[in-house]
């Protein structure tokens, strides 16, 4: 009963690195959410812009509001985008 070796047989063992594990997780779940962060933010600001864009497609009876035409890209000195 006083072998050292018994405290860390079985069950014991599994537990130690099922806890070594949790804490393992726990340190480096601040630099996983700090990470993502920005990425979410970026996510949020798109979705926004998405919505206002949707809202104003709504209000305008479903017909297209932001229409863009040839002269309208000439004028601007933007080029047209060509899909293939």
């Amino acid at each position: 009963m006083n072998d050292p070796s018994a405290a860390l047989s079985g069950g014991s063992l599994i537990i130690g690195l099922l806890v070594l594990l949790v804490l393992i997780l726990w340190i480096l779940l601040p630099f996983a959410v700090f990470g993502l962060k920005p990425r979410v933010d970026e996510v949020i600001k798109q979705q926004k812009i998405t919505n206002k864009l949707l809202s104003e497609v709504a209000a305008s009876g479903g017909e297209p509001v932001h229409e863009t035409n040839e002269s309208e890209n000439q004028r601007s000195g933007r080029k047209a985008p060509q899909f293939d």
